[in-house]
């Protein structure tokens, strides 16, 4: 009886062993490399419990926005570009923008025990034009002048048609037009349209309002997308008291449902997504991409029993607006 005993107790030790093995967190890679695209896209980290991340950018970090820092704790290295992450929460979810240089990325993170993205995500940054310099592929044709030559330009190159025995008075080759451009007559100068050009606007404004509360909606152009700064104030005096979800509040380009990246800043003596009575709470979405026409619905929720209030903003045109300094 004694074997067979120790044999059991053996047997469920190795067990015991085997399911703890099972139900570790599986070892996340150690490099984890992202590429910073341009208009960026939103890049989803997952994050554990207990274990540190490290995102290491190629550019010096100049802003980090978090969407709930109750979740997340975290320190920037600016001039190393390096962000070093932790959990304080066992779980959740939110958002975070990391503007580099120029740039900025877009990241979802989620605190979950089953897996880890890497402990160090590196992040490079995409080329762009700027950097590149202007130099044009040789497979490009040069654009067509839309204005006769003036003296001292180099003269157009013989068409490949011409023979050997073109001379110097042959007649040069017509310049190439790009698809869509306007087709000239020989000799003939491409005309401003006549009156004064209005200059273009920098920003458009919407307003809402219902039940006692008022919302500014003020739209900006941005080389990577467009900025929609927001105020909402409660104007009720007495009793009225609103909240606000983040999560509710959608964001359209075009008639479809685009990412964002929100960052807040609540009202003051009041709990956090609290819109008391005569309280102010001022935000910026960033939206990503290219646009003309967007649409914000920004929904606040009664603090108790009642009927959301939806508070909506339209801009169209957006492709016209003066592209203005990033925020």
């Amino acid at each position: 009886m004694s074997g067979r005993a120790a044999l059991l107790l053996a047997a469920l030790v190795a067990a015991a062993a085997g399911s703890g093995g099972a139900s570790a967190q599986p070892a996340a890679p150690s490099i984890f490399t992202v590429v910073a695209a341009d208009p960026p896209a939103r890049t989803l980290v997952k994050l554990a419990p207990g274990f540190a991340a490290v995102f290491q950018f190629d550019r010096a970090i100049t802003r980090v926005a978090l969407g709930d820092d109750r979740l997340v704790a975290f320190h920037v290295d600016a001039d190393r570009g390096d962000l070093t992450m932790k959990p304080v929460a066992s779980s959740g979810r939110t958002n975070m923008v990391v503007w580099t240089g120029p740039g900025l990325t877009l990241w979802e993170l989620v605190i979950t025990r089953d897996e880890r993205t890497a402990d160090v995500i590196r992040v490079v940054s995409a080329p762009r034009p700027e950097d590149q310099g202007t130099a044009r592929p040789a497979s490009s044709p040069a654009a067509p002048a839309s204005t006769p030559s003036t003296p001292g330009t180099a003269p157009a190159p013989a068409s490949a048609g011409a023979g050997p025995g073109a001379g110097a008075n042959s007649a040069p080759a017509a310049a190439t037009q790009s698809p869509g451009a306007p087709r000239l007559a020989p000799g003939s100068v491409l005309q401003a349209p006549a009156g004064p050009q209005e200059p273009a606007p920098s920003f458009l404004q919407a307003s809402a309002q219902g039940d006692g509360v008022e919302a500014i909606f003020q739209a900006v152009r941005v080389r990577w997308g467009v900025v929609v700064r927001y105020r909402v104030r409660n104007r009720n005096t007495e009793g009225t008291r609103f909240r606000i979800q983040p999560e509710r509040i959608l964001v359209r380009a075009h008639d479809r449902i685009v990412p964002y990246a929100l960052v807040r800043q609540p009202a003051a003596q009041a709990p956090r997504d609290v819109l008391a009575p005569g309280a102010t709470e001022t935000g910026m979405m960033t939206v990503p991409g290219r646009m003309t026409q967007l649409q914000v619905l920004f929904p606040i929720f009664p603090d108790g029993p009642g009927l959301p209030v939806m508070l909506e903003a339209g801009f169209t045109g957006l492709h016209r607006l003066v592209i203005q300094p990033e925020p």
